[in-house]
């Protein structure tokens, strides 16, 4: 509701810098490789240089200001908007905005999906379904308009992941930890946060299921901020 992005230091939770966009914020990533970060919302898609905090405005289609999902690999920028995901080519210099012509194809599962870039494999994406409650990798062909699936985790249920079932009740949000090589999968209405290695195994979870929410919630946070390999 503030219609704005807020850096915070994952360190202490202070926070460091915050961004108005003008706009309540449906979408964003970042270029990991030009510190540009890209934000959709309500009333347009901007572009902001995070080493001097300026903000560029971009001329797009709506696809790019409604879609739940994006990410950035190998130049392109991908987001889902149901029931297709879409890439465009970024602009190298200036406001790095990316072009309005888009690639596409079609990947129906559901209105809300977390996309998040393989850097192993500019070609490789991961794809969580809300709908669907599963983790998915697949490799995008070199035009963009399909997709080879490489595996999937996961079926909707209340009950914990173990290291031979995988488990998500309707999970929004998917992550990439740089630092150990793995990806973060918020498993929302399950009050957890799930930690998977690139060939989708289950590494460890944060938080579960108690009485309530808010409880889940709690030990979710708690257990990220003291954990010692995510800082």
């Amino acid at each position: 509701y503030e219609r704005a992005v807020v850096a915070i230091n994952a360190s202490n939770g202070q926070c460091i810098q915050r961004y108005d966009l003008g706009f309540y914020p449906y979408n964003m990533t970042i270029n990991q490789d030009t510190g540009f970060l890209y934000v959709g919302g309500s009333n347009g898609f901007k572009t902001i240089n995070l080493s001097n905090g300026s903000m560029q405005n971009c001329s797009l289609h709506n696809n790019f200001k409604f879609n739940y999902g994006s990410t950035v690999s190998g130049g392109y920028l991908y987001f889902y908007r149901s029931p297709r995901i879409y890439r465009s080519m970024l602009n190298t210099s200036g406001s790095r905005c990316p072009h309005n012509s888009t690639k596409k194809f079609n990947y129906n599962v559901g209105p809300y999906v977390g996309l998040e870039a393989d850097p192993n494999n500019p070609n490789n994406l991961f794809a969580l379904s809300w709908i669907m409650s599963n983790l998915r990798s697949m490799t995008v062909n070199s035009s963009g308009t399909g997709y080879s699936s490489n595996w999937d985790r996961g079926s909707r249920s209340m009950t914990n992941t173990s290291a031979t079932s995988t488990y998500f009740y309707y999970p929004w949000g998917l992550g990439w930890d740089s630092n150990n090589n793995r990806l973060i999968a918020a498993d929302l209405n399950k009050g957890a946060v799930q930690i998977f290695d690139t060939n989708g195994d289950w590494l460890k979870t944060f938080g579960g299921a108690p009485t309530t929410r808010m409880q889940a919630a709690h030990a979710a946070i708690k257990s990220l901020v003291t954990d010692a390999s995510l800082t």
